[in-house]
């Protein structure tokens, strides 16, 4: 079960999805008041579905829906061990298919390429005003490697983000990985005995933006189903022309990784259509039965709803310099954007509370993947961080904002953990360009390069 093909530089991936019944048009972090008249006459007509559906689709995870993914998790890892057995609880030898696998794998100088972009990529770190190597920072006792979650931000519709994204997705996974086989005794490099990461307590699961969490039984299907594995398959399963509607080459990739790694893909966000009642309407005039399903909302981040204000007359640039003003300063927030506020921290405190659910149920870490806006440390980081500060095991979040202005990154508001240059040697477009690059030349081919296996 080792699979041959890229994770970063693989071309069609393969994942069964399972239909749903209710479409839901999820958001976007553009204003919500410039997609408000696009909707109006569609959610009209599909108000009673809305008024029928809702209150179950915006409840918390469906038990059945991790118990029906967990069976087949449970499922896939006995055909796994199959295959792949370990030292301690095995000692029938591999497959010679299976040993070509793992020798292509370590001797691969594609992979060892991978690793060499890793190594290059260089983040600013803003508590220390520094850059620092992705290495250095996924170190122990390193905020990035010991935060609960990782929110990586993106421009939805910037190739070069959604590539730096899977490379560091992929190098949390490695690093976990590697560590998993120091802590057990066994080389990480051995074709015997190996222990996937992703059946671990330091498994690595992906939460995103762009799916529901009531899509989950579908997401499940990609990584733990059998069937029709085709990519046009789950993008009409996923019902991703009306769900998100951004170019589907750019977010294919990232699903072939989790599928290949078995890295479980979470559905963080809320039905656009409750988004919609919210904004037409305003928190305190939607129906009782939809408010008592909302998560618990802090209306009252001045710099957060500054921003937000900002960002829909200013261009990005001039409203991040006015992050770092102080708080008293700058207009007074304007009544008539209240509803789209509203709409926008009820997108941030659903996906801080989907992750903070997540991981009060599973063991080990989870990546998020969401526009920038919802990255920020005041938009979801700190909105999960509150949730999880009355569990028992506080957690913590990190946040990691691409940049592609000119600025310098010290002059930058300290609003995130990490900025990630896109621009300049050791820069998110460098790296990206180097990796489309790879993927290019590896078109159509078949490659071993699963993080999570060695």
């Amino acid at each position: 079960m080792i699979p041959a093909a890229a994770c970063l530089c693989g071309s069609e991936f393969n994942g069964m999805m399972r239909p749903f019944c209710f479409r839901p048009r999820l958001a976007v972090t553009s204003p919500l008041t410039s997609r408000q008249s696009t909707h109006t006459t569609k959610a009209r007509g599909r108000r009673t579905e809305v008024v029928t559906c809702i209150a179950s689709l915006v409840a918390t995870l469906s038990t059945a829906c991790v118990t029906r993914a967990e069976d087949r998790a449970s499922s896939s890892k006995s055909r796994l061990f199959q295959h792949v057995g370990t030292e301690q609880s095995s000692t029938k030898p591999l497959k010679d298919e299976e040993l070509v696998k793992v020798k292509r794998l370590l001797d691969d100088p594609e992979v060892s390429f991978i690793r060499s972009q890793q190594a290059k990529l260089k983040l600013f770190n803003t508590a220390k005003g520094v850059f620092e190597t992705l290495p250095e920072l996924l170190q122990p006792g390193k905020p990035m490697y010991d935060a609960d979650i990782v929110c990586i931000g993106e421009l939805h519709d910037s190739g070069n983000d959604h590539a730096v994204q899977r490379l560091l997705l992929d190098a949390l996974t490695y690093k976990l990985f590697v560590e998993l086989r120091t802590e057990e005794g066994l080389d990480p490099a051995l074709p015997r005995g190996r222990t996937p990461q992703q059946w671990s307590p330091q498994r690595v699961a992906l939460g995103v933006e762009y799916f529901s969490r009531q899509q989950q039984s579908t997401l499940d299907e990609l990584i733990y189903g059998q069937g029709d594995k085709s990519a046009s398959s789950f993008r009409s399963r996923s019902d991703w022309d009306n769900v998100w509607q951004y170019d589907w080459a750019l977010y294919a990739p990232t699903f072939r990784f989790c599928q290949l790694n078995l890295t479980r893909l979470i559905g963080l966000n809320i039905p656009y259509e409750a988004v919609q009642m919210v904004a037409r309407d305003g928190i305190q005039s939607v129906p009782t039965w939809l408010k008592e399903l909302l998560p618990e909302m802090d209306l009252s981040q001045q710099r957060h709803r500054r921003r937000f204000e900002d960002m829909l007359r200013m261009p990005l640039e001039e409203a991040v310099a006015r992050m770092s003003l102080p708080v008293n300063e700058g207009a007074a927030p304007q009544p008539k954007l209240d509803g789209a506020y509203a709409a926008q921290v009820l997108w941030d405190e659903y996906m801080a509370d989907s992750a903070h659910q997540y991981l009060e149920s599973n063991p080990g870490r989870l990546v998020v993947l969401a526009g920038s806006n919802h990255v920020w440390r005041d938009a979801i980081p700190d909105r999960f961080e509150r949730r999880s500060a009355t569990s028992i095991k506080p957690r913590r979040a990190v946040s990691i904002i691409p940049w592609h202005g000119n600025t310098d990154p010290a002059l930058l508001p300290r609003d995130a953990d990490y900025i990630l240059c896109m621009h300049g040697p050791g820069g998110g477009d460098e790296i990206a360009s180097a990796l489309a690059a790879q993927r290019q030349r590896l078109a159509g081919k078949s490659r071993v390069f699963p993080a999570g296996y060695v």
